[in-house]
């Protein structure tokens, strides 16, 4: 297989074992570290920012898993890089296409709307508001009734 930052043949036992990726990101930690970071997304391996890979190197495969829409069958397809559909960690030898990139700011978005509706649900000291569309329904414990009875008193 090609290194898609050296642009080597590698074998595959040193590539899937990340031998060659270490070294190779240590020999070109300056390219690396030019890859425009344009998203607020991770790699699943090592949480580190995805990189924004420019049009070099062979063809990709996404790790986006079933949700992907290059994968058949689950299986990812090889996808050509065309400069704006491949984002690295290149350490852990993990990418995502745009699709999947976008799907995962999609859902933390989502994430983060549900989040704020929760925190807006709450009223003044942890009380739920009237507003049916916003109300949670929680059960109080004993002893948060407790305290909110001898704020009360």
């Amino acid at each position: 297989m090609q290194c898609h930052l050296c642009l080597v043949k590698v074998g595959r036992g040193k590539w899937e074992s990340g031998i060659h990726r270490r070294k190779c990101a240590d020999n070109n930690l300056g390219v690396l570290q030019r890859l425009p970071i344009p998203f607020d997304v991770t790699c699943s391996i090592c949480h580190g920012m995805l990189r924004q890979w420019p049009r070099r190197g062979p063809a990709f495969r996404c790790g986006g898993g079933r949700g992907c829409p290059a994968a058949m069958g689950g299986r990812p397809l090889p996808l050509d890089n065309n400069g704006a559909n491949r984002f690295s960690c290149f350490e852990c030898g993990f990418d995502l296409c745009r699709s999947c990139v976008q799907r995962r700011m999609r859902r933390r978005a989502e994430a983060a709307a549900v989040k704020e509706g929760q925190g807006m649900a709450r009223g003044r000291r942890g009380q739920a508001n009237r507003d049916p569309d916003l109300l949670q329904v929680r059960e109080p414990s004993i002893r948060r009734l407790k305290l909110e009875y001898s704020d009360v008193r």
